[in-house]
């Protein structure tokens, strides 16, 4: 069940380390956000870089790990997105 590290951080499993975020829950909120936005706008557009990396460099996070956790989630998005519309005859 999640709850709060003794520091401040969302820990998913108690006072474990193994699954925390290391980011308190404001922040990890605000990141959800902006890529559950992004990723509707992706589909559309396909900026989500232009977003999604500067948020996560503003909220504390490293420019290297930014940049590959976003490649890492542009994967899936275009994975998703060729799916769709493949299904619907438009690849």
């Amino acid at each position: 069940m999640p709850g709060y590290g003794n520091d401040g951080e969302v820990s998913l499993f108690g006072n474990h380390s193994v699954l925390s975020t290391g980011m308190p829950l404001p922040k990890l909120l605000i990141l959800i956000a902006v890529f559950l936005l992004t990723s509707i706008v992706s589909v559309v557009t396909g900026s989500t870089s232009l977003i999604t990396v500067p948020v996560m460099i503003q909220l504390g996070i490293e420019a290297h790990v930014a940049v590959a956790t976003n490649m890492f989630a542009l994967i899936f998005l275009s994975v998703e997105e060729w799916l769709h519309f493949g299904k619907a005859g438009l690849s």
